[in-house]
């Protein structure tokens, strides 16, 4: 995976001054993990806030947005110009946000000829996109805290009715933000900006690094050559599909494969103790043509969803009865059972993508599952 795009690689790219007329500026480096996914600079005056933000995942991809102000700091109307780096045969998508202070906000995407319109039911909402900092930074400092706790609506670009997001205050310089995503801790200095972010309790557990001086044209440039050599960063968690045929049982997977990143994944990323989606984004599923036994329970033929429990002193395989859910989603009122599985450590290098695969054993086989310095295996035997 690449990660030559260091905070030092950044500022040196980083050389563009900002406008002396602007009443802010400034730029944020999101990361996962040690690699860079995403850029953003940004210049602020009291009518308006402009913002190039360049993501590389799953293509490196720049977009610009310009925000009007209304004197009370909400946002009336927004544009945001998506372009493809690398496809100069697909033409910018065009999103146009009209969001009146008491009514209903008016989405407008357009790619060429084809347009589409969506009411969204998002009164006095601020815009919210992903890995933009900007925005949220925005609507932290226009809603300053009188009390420990407030609720802001947000509305996500696409969505037909706003997000409550609430934000805590945790001490003189730092809040948290929750989002149906999850917690982030957010660094704020006295004028309301945001310095840094950790998210090790979100879906998105990417870190944000704030710097004075960005220039996003020059890093889409970097980024879009890296990604036409065959370096670029492609989806953060691909899906995988397996099939297997165990003792006469037609078995098969699917999941998300979520990469390590240089960080220390059981006990941080995925904590010890919670329910893990055993993988990433959708939640992972299982199918077999043949009756089954894990340890002593029965698992008839069907389609089922896998989840685990991680634990230090060991861990549990939760077979469950729903299916078709986001990786989020999980309801114990629908399992199947429970099950305890062997962990051990891996035999040489951490494993950098998340693996599952199947194997055959005598009478039945084994989903095994490899991830950092950790190897589970989840054995079963094929009933007539």
């Amino acid at each position: 995976m690449n990660h030559l795009f260091s905070a030092a690689a950044l500022a040196a790219l980083a050389a563009c001054a900002v406008p002396a007329a602007a009443q802010d500026s400034g730029g944020f480096i999101v990361r996962l993990g040690r690699d860079t996914v995403a850029v953003e600079q940004y210049q602020r005056t009291a009518t308006k806030l402009t913002s190039q933000m360049v993501s590389r995942s799953p293509r490196t991809v720049m977009r610009m947005m310009d925000a009007d102000l209304r004197p009370n700091g909400t946002v009336s109307r927004m544009t945001i110009t998506t372009r493809v780096m690398n496809d100069s045969t697909l033409l910018p998508q065009v999103i146009t946000v009209d969001l009146p202070e008491t009514d209903s906000a008016t989405v407008r995407i357009a790619r060429g000829d084809t347009v589409r319109t969506i009411r969204a039911m998002a009164p006095g909402a601020f815009p919210y996109v992903g890995d933009s900092y900007a925005f949220v930074q925005h609507a932290l400092a226009s809603n300053r805290l009188r009390a420990d706790s407030a609720v802001i609506p947000m509305l996500q670009l696409g969505a037909r009715s706003g997000m409550p997001v609430t934000v805590r205050r945790l001490g003189a310089d730092s809040v948290t933000f929750t989002t149906a995503g999850g917690e982030s801790r957010i660094r704020v200095d006295g004028r309301g900006r945001v310095l840094g972010v950790t998210s090790p309790n979100s879906t998105r557990q990417v870190s944000v690094e704030r710097v004075e001086r960005l220039n996003a044209e020059a890093m889409a440039t970097q980024f879009a050559a890296a990604e036409r050599a065959g370096r670029g960063m492609g989806m953060l968690s691909p899906r995988d599909s397996i099939n297997g045929d165990v003792g006469g049982a037609r078995v098969s997977l699917s999941y998300g494969r979520p990469a390590r990143r240089g960080r220390q994944i059981f006990g941080n990323v995925v904590k010890w103790g919670d329910v893990w989606r055993t993988g990433a984004n959708e939640a992972t599923s299982f199918r077999t043509s043949r009756d089954l036994m894990f340890g002593s329970v029965r698992v008839p033929a069907g389609a089922y969803t896998l989840w685990t429990i991680p634990g230090q002193q060991g861990w549990q395989l939760i077979i469950n009865k729903r299916t078709g859910e986001w990786g989020t989603e999980y309801d114990a009122a629908h399992d199947l059972a429970r099950v305890p599985v062997q962990a051990t450590r891996t035999a040489g290098a951490p494993v950098e993508q998340f693996t599952m695969r199947i194997e055959n054993a005598q009478n039945g086989g084994a989903i095994v599952m490899s991830w950092d310095d950790t190897v589970v295996t989840a054995p079963f035997t094929v009933l007539p």
